[in-house]
């Protein structure tokens, strides 16, 4: 199982530094999606996609994703989930608004 964590910006991560908890259990990818919000970010930027879930998760066709966020992040996701074909008891979901 892989955790992602994903931000607008650095400062805005829900979880921060409790995330480090749970790395020994779950890795976790980080991702910002603004750049210019984080100047000194050398991790990945952008949105998530196919190609980057094919190249970021280990053991993807095997691994059960979680996601927690707005419908709109939670939609787009389950949309590159289905590029993916992965079954739907691969995928949980919590969406809030």
């Amino acid at each position: 199982m892989v955790r992602r964590s994903v931000s607008r910006s650095r400062s805005s991560s829900i979880a921060g530094s409790r995330t480090s908890s749970w790395c020994c259990r779950c890795p976790i990818i980080r991702t910002v999606t603004r750049p210019e919000t984080a100047p000194n970010w050398k991790g990945h930027t952008g949105r998530i996609d196919a190609l980057f879930i094919q190249q970021s998760v280990p053991n993807w066709k095997k691994t059960v994703f979680m996601m927690c966020g707005p419908p709109g992040l939670i939609d787009a996701c389950l949309a590159i989930f289905k590029q993916l074909n992965l079954p739907d008891d691969q995928v949980r979901r919590e969406v809030w608004s």
